[in-house]
């Protein structure tokens, strides 16, 4: 089990400062963002399903042709049930942005201690790439912050057994996993720490927890068998415009590095 290090009265003061500061960039002239194709197609189908009309099973179509998982669109249901605004729809992609960071921080405090916690903290804070893609209605700027929301509920169940949390984690993760596929690639950190805390863990949890799972991979399995029932040759058509015939060094190299760091 990891050394669990305590919160402190001291520590919101660092909190804050963090959260301030990832707010101020993110946060600060929404206007200054980008508004193109794939924005304005993932905000049409969320509107459509905020009003009612569709409850789409698959997302936009990806760049090789391959639709994306619908779970971009129906987070983003969420701001356009209030408005068709597509202005407090960025704000509330930047909100959750501003969330991930407290959460970076979180797991780093509690996990490594307050300097640590700081220092990652404001560096993702305040990181340039990190600000660019936490800002506009675009798929990859959503996955991070549920990323870091399931790597939490990881640690905090598996390795201090808290049984809720073991529970929910790989929902939370196949739910940030589908909204981006090259999310993918994390899936080994959740059999690590399967592995790293089996004796923590009560397979009837495990079960219920693969059971959540499956919930939520259900629309997007239903909505790829509809895709290749339409279109048979989709994913090879794919396969055969990317030249994705096979995994050479450097991809299992590359993806070996995106996953560890």
């Amino acid at each position: 089990m990891p050394r669990i290090y305590r919160l402190h009265r001291r520590d919101w003061i660092a909190l804050f400062l963090v959260i301030f500061t990832a707010a101020l960039l993110r946060l600060g002239d929404p206007r200054l963002v980008e508004f193109f194709h794939d924005e304005a197609m993932l905000s049409l189908m969320a509107q459509e399903l905020a009003a009612g009309l569709t409850f789409p099973l698959t997302g936009i179509v990806s760049s090789v042709g391959v639709p994306n998982s619908p779970a971009a669109v129906y987070l983003m249901a969420l701001p356009y049930a209030l408005t068709d605004d597509a202005l407090t729809a960025t704000l509330f992609v930047a909100a959750l942005n501003v969330a991930g960071v407290g959460l970076l921080w979180w797991i780093a405090r509690r996990y490594f201690g307050a300097l640590p916690a700081l220092i990652a903290g404001l560096a993702y804070a305040l990181n340039p790439w990190a600000v660019f893609y936490s800002r506009k209605i675009w798929a990859q700027d959503m996955h991070t912050p549920f990323v870091l929301l399931a790597l939490a509920l990881g640690l905090y169940g598996f390795a201090e057994r808290r049984r809720w949390a073991q529970i929910a984690c790989l929902p939370v993760l196949l739910y940030a996993l589908q909204i981006h596929f090259a999310g993918w690639v994390l899936l080994p950190l959740y059999l690590w720490l399967i592995f790293a805390y089996r004796h923590h863990i009560k397979r009837r949890d495990l079960i219920v927890s693969f059971a959540l799972g499956a919930l939520v991979m259900l629309p997007y399995a239903l909505g790829i068998v509809q895709t290749l029932s339409a279109r048979p040759d989709a994913i090879g058509a794919a396969l055969t415009r990317t030249g994705a015939s096979g995994f050479s060094g450097d991809a299992l190299t590359f993806t070996a590095q995106l996953a560890t760091g």
